[in-house]
């Protein structure tokens, strides 16, 4: 594959999809012959599983059906007794017997006895009969599935982080993927394109993948991000009072009542996940620019001419209004009215460097992005900022970009192998079309970046970024201040390093939840004001410091998975890091 392969990346993309698959099957093929499990025999293994899981599913509903016709019975039984007592209370009376109602309620209390019977000697014993069943189906499938694993542990042992890295950067060699976000790359970011470290304290990188396209970086970053809302809290209360009325000229006293409501809001936290593609590159350096989302995956072909029709004299609006502004100021309309319709980045603030970089291919391919609605159609926001370029899409939010190896990890060799499969073929078309707007721009890919000297000493062995992302891996108990909230928004700072160590200091960012009380004033009906309470919670900052040691390690999940040091909360191993918890 060479450079102009990607020069219009939608009409590439099945052909790159296909070969993806590909190179994923065989992948895992070569995962399964290294392994040297017996797939047939996990097979035979899997296929008696499943008709025994069958058989448990099926006895679990009739031992459901079984447990209902109990309750059942057991409520009649209950009803018969209630009825027979009735009956015969009313049987009998002061002058005489009533033997009708004593032979009814004499047919109930047969009734319930016989149901008490069926009860014990049927039911019961056949739900207890199911249970012991269901629970010798039990340990047989637990007994099978753990022979499942046993047959695949050495297919699942040779599962590791950045297995997905290798795949992509096989089938599209212009797109490097790097084992992770190394400080090389995060300094290369930092002074040729701007790259600042991620401060914001409601911010949180969940996790980073760096890469290159054709030499450009490009960094996707998963952050939790803590922000407040205004939750609306209610009270009431109930007021009364007496209000005098004549009726014919006669005076009466009439109670009155009335329920008084008050309601106040107040700031609470909450949480969410943003992921984002950040990439650098040097053409069109003073060129800035925002676009969002146009309409047109809920538009057909006569809906989007209409609308690029109807734009074309909004255009027009903006060139004469700015028709008296300097030069370097005014808007300049392009001659392809539905690139500027559904592109629709209208507040650029340079005219030349927009042409140079939105050339007619350009234009073509992004109208293509943004009007072909499969597989996602224009969900994307495209942010310019100098030599930074941000890409945020829909269909990649929530989903996961780490390649974490322990997905995998199967008792069944063919759901192990769909899973791998569509889990890499997934995770491509995400990526692919979240660098597609990126793609499509033909000059980024003409554009090489000038050769950069990589420093010999760095102030740390691992970047800000990774820091953050090995500390949100831990277990958030580690970190968690005493008496807040669930959620937590964990910040890095590096302190110092100590050879191939890193030591970093973690805060933990949360909220202490407070119940107060605040009384609203209310006007009543009975002309007096009323002071209604409100139960509301304020929420107060709180932190807690702890440390961390992060480093640099080549050791592989097999290698390390052999040294029964990893499991623990304390430590964590990913896409060749490691870190320690200190404190």
């Amino acid at each position: 594959m060479d450079a102009n392969d990607l020069l219009e990346p939608i009409s590439a993309f099945e052909n790159i999809a296909n070969l993806h698959k590909e190179n994923t099957i065989k992948f895992f093929d070569e995962l399964v012959k290294n392994s040297s499990i017996n797939v047939e025999e996990n097979l035979k293994t899997v296929k008696e599983y499943k008709l025994l899981l069958d058989k448990y599913q099926f006895e679990n509903k009739e031992n459901k059906k079984m447990v209902t016709l109990k309750g059942f019975v057991i409520f009649l039984i209950i009803v018969f007794f209630v009825v027979f007592l009735i009956l015969l209370l009313f049987s009998f009376s002061k002058e005489d017997v009533d033997f009708i109602k004593l032979i009814v309620s004499a047919l109930f209390l047969t009734l319930g006895i016989t149901l008490i019977l069926i009860l014990n000697n049927k039911i019961l014993k056949v739900i207890a009969k199911q249970k012991q069943k269901l629970k010798n189906l039990d340990n047989q499938l637990k007994k099978l599935k753990n022979l499942g694993y046993k047959q695949l542990n050495n297919l699942n042992n040779l599962y590791d982080w950045n297995m997905h890295t290798k795949i992509i950067n096989k089938t599209v060699p212009l797109v490097k993927l790097d084992d992770n976000f190394n400080i090389e790359r995060y300094q290369f970011m930092k002074d040729k394109f701007g790259l600042t470290d991620n401060n914001n304290i409601h911010s949180s990188t969940l996790f980073v993948q760096s890469g290159s396209i054709l030499g450009n970086p490009f960094l996707i970053q998963e952050n939790y991000i803590q922000d407040m809302k205004d939750v609306t809290y209610t009270g009431s209360i109930h007021i009364s009072w007496y209000e005098t009325r004549y009726i014919n000229h006669k005076a009466e006293r009439v109670r009155r009542s009335e329920t008084l409501y008050a309601s106040i809001s107040r700031p609470a936290p909450y949480y969410y996940k943003d992921t984002w593609i950040i990439y650098g590159n040097e053409a069109a350096p003073n060129l800035s620019f925002s676009r969002f989302p146009s309409k047109a995956n809920s538009m057909d072909e006569k809906d989007i001419e209409k609308y690029v029709k109807s734009f074309d004299k909004e255009l027009d609006k903006m060139v004469e209004k700015d028709i008296n502004d300097a030069p370097s100021k005014q808007f300049t309309r392009l001659a392809n009215t539905k690139f500027e319709a559904l592109f629709h980045a209208l507040n650029r603030d340079n005219e030349v460097e927009f042409r140079l970089l939105f050339t007619p291919l350009a234009q073509r391919n992004l109208i293509d992005l943004i009007t072909t609605k499969k597989p996602f159609g224009d969900d994307f926001i495209f942010y310019k900022k100098k030599k930074l370029n941000f890409i945020k899409t829909n269909h990649s939010q929530g989903k996961d970009f780490s390649g974490n190896p322990y997905q995998f990890v199967n008792f069944s060799y063919e759901d192990a192998r769909t899973k791998f499969i569509d889990y890499n073929v997934e995770y491509f078309k995400n990526l692919f079309f979240d660098l597609a707007p990126l793609m499509s721009i033909p000059l980024y890919q003409q554009t090489k970046t000038h050769e950069y000297i990589y420093e010999k000493e760095y102030e740390s062995n691992v970047s800000s970024y990774e820091h953050e992302v090995l500390a949100n891996s831990f277990d958030k108990k580690l970190f968690k201040p005493d008496g807040s909230i669930n959620e937590i928004i964990l910040k890095t700072a590096f302190t110092n390093k100590e050879n191939e160590c890193d030591n970093v200091k973690v805060v933990a960012h949360s909220f202490k939840k407070v119940s107060r009380v605040e009384n609203v004033p209310v006007h009543g009906g009975d002309g007096r004001i009323h002071s209604v309470p409100v139960h509301y919670y304020e929420y107060i900052p709180i932190e807690k410091e702890s440390y961390i040691v992060v480093k640099n390690n080549d050791v592989n999940l097999n290698q390390e998975k052999s040294s029964q040091t990893l499991n623990n909360n304390a430590k964590i191993l990913e896409r060749g890091l490691l870190a320690y918890f200190v404190k």
